[in-house]
């Protein structure tokens, strides 16, 4: 099962659902950064499994966002909204089904991928 949130109506692109996780403060490494933001956003704790591949969208005409995707697994503790307005347990092909932001399209393909590949998401 993959954990996504909806982003609540105070986030732009509210309504869409998403990965959990944020931007790294500077210096901060991206595994780093994805623990800390699940933390901070759904009050739970994860163990880093895996990297997906990084990927590049743009921004605007002259900048690029770079994203790290993780697969995880929950250490412990029980969600608690604080940003999105629900968070829900999905099977990777519902995870299609979804309205989602551009950013992430290549997150689900790539699991999706390895799935038909492996069998398995790691």
């Amino acid at each position: 099962m993959i954990l996504a949130a909806n982003r609540g109506s105070s986030l732009s692109g509210a309504g869409k659902w998403e990965f959990p996780g944020g931007k790294p403060k500077q210096g901060e490494d991206p595994k780093d950064c994805v623990v800390r933001r699940v933390r901070e956003e759904l009050n739970i704790n994860i163990n880093v499994l895996d990297e997906l591949k990084p990927y590049e969208v743009p921004v605007d005409a002259e900048k690029l966002f770079r994203i790290y995707p993780f697969v995880a697994e929950v250490d412990d503790g029980t969600v608690e909204l604080s940003h999105h307005s629900r968070a829900e347990w999905f099977m990777p092909m519902q995870l299609m089904t979804l309205a989602w932001p551009q950013s992430d399209l290549p997150i689900i393909e790539e699991i999706v991928g390895r799935i038909f590949k492996n069998g398995r998401i790691v």
